[in-house]
């Protein structure tokens, strides 16, 4: 664990061993199904994306998001919420995971059909010397009419560490909520 002053911080290193401390000290991470509510879709994944990459993405031209580290399983056809980095620097819209794909360099040009396109070359570079490529499969992607800008969630939380794959927003957080509201006026322009 980490030592802060008077208290030792011991992180559990796995859902049994949360639920068990809970049991022992007899609170709600034992009981009230609490490990189960916080696996669930109760915190919003934000993935950050390269302004260049996440517009096409929006515009559909782009159908598989390229890693080299995979998704969680856990987190397949989930709302995820784009952050556009470097250019836009703000949410611009969200996707779900189908499948997560995972080879060598040509698997994953085949498989994502790259091999054939133009801009496969930006594939192969990306990969370059990596041991493990996967491709992220998306579907139902939406462009939000507004961008929620870095300089809006700045104010809404000074703290937000944005991040360099993905990161977890939770309920308490002033950006889910509008995140969430922003969510919503897309559903209802359906």
């Amino acid at each position: 664990g980490k030592e802060d002053g008077a208290f030792i911080v011991v992180l559990a290193q796995s859902p049994t061993e949360l639920v068990n401390e809970g049991a022992i000290l007899k609170h709600c991470v034992g009981r009230m199904g609490y490990d189960k509510k916080m696996a669930r879709e109760e915190s919003l994944i934000l993935m950050s994306i390269m302004t260049y990459y996440a517009d096409q993405i929006l515009d559909g031209t782009k159908g598989f998001e390229f890693r080299k580290s995979p998704l969680r399983i856990s987190d397949l056809n989930k709302t995820i919420y784009l952050y556009s980095a470097k250019g836009d620097k703000s949410i611009t819209g969200s996707f779900k995971v189908k499948k997560i794909h995972h080879g060598n360099v040509q698997e994953i040009m085949q498989i994502t059909g790259y091999d054939k396109r133009r801009d496969g070359h930006e594939i192969l570079e990306y990969y370059r010397n990596a041991r493990n490529c996967y491709a992220l499969e998306l579907y139902d992607v939406q462009r939000f009419p507004e961008p929620l800008t870095l300089k809006q969630l700045r104010r809404l939380d000074p703290n937000i560490q944005l991040p360099q794959y993905f990161t977890y927003i939770r309920p308490s957080s002033p950006v889910y909520r509008a995140i969430k509201e922003l969510s919503s006026q897309v559903a209802l322009q359906k």
